[in-house]
């Protein structure tokens, strides 16, 4: 009896971005922001961090420059506020900023999300500096 290959390892699958897995992450990154947003000590964390990296308190940065997670009008998530709130969780984990168990996950797994929905929008996230010598990243477009 020859021996055939019924099942694939996940490793042999291609990496999956349909329109309906990119609609998924729109929602798991909303969601995922919903919970980190209603905790203080991260919102306290991102208001400084982002006076440090922008010169803005995170709110005063929002509106200043208009931007907001997803427009009303919009099926899509705002690729520049993605950028600043990658920018603001890793500052989080380089200063190895303290935080509850709560957002812990949520915290780790949301930079992750972020990246797969750029990527699956043609962009990347490369090392930058601000005007101050910071580190972040910056967004850029994946030439093909």
């Amino acid at each position: 009896m020859k021996n055939e290959k019924k099942y694939l390892s996940i490793l042999e699958y291609k990496n999956v971005t349909r329109p309906a897995v990119i609609e998924d992450f729109v929602e798991d990154i909303k969601i995922t922001f919903e919970a980190i947003s209603t905790n203080l000590n991260i919102m306290t964390y991102f208001n400084m961090i982002c006076f440090d990296l922008y010169g803005f308190e995170f709110d005063k940065m929002k509106k200043t420059h208009g931007i907001q997670l997803q427009d009303e009008d919009e099926d899509e998530l705002n690729l520049t506020y993605l950028e600043v709130l990658y920018n603001l969780i890793a500052q989080i984990h380089i200063r190895k900023l303290k935080y509850t168990d709560q957002v812990g996950y949520d915290l780790y797994i949301l930079p992750l999300k972020i990246k797969k929905y750029l990527n699956s929008k043609g962009y990347n996230l490369i090392t930058s500096e601000n005007a101050r010598g910071v580190k972040c990243f910056k967004l850029e477009l994946i030439e093909e």
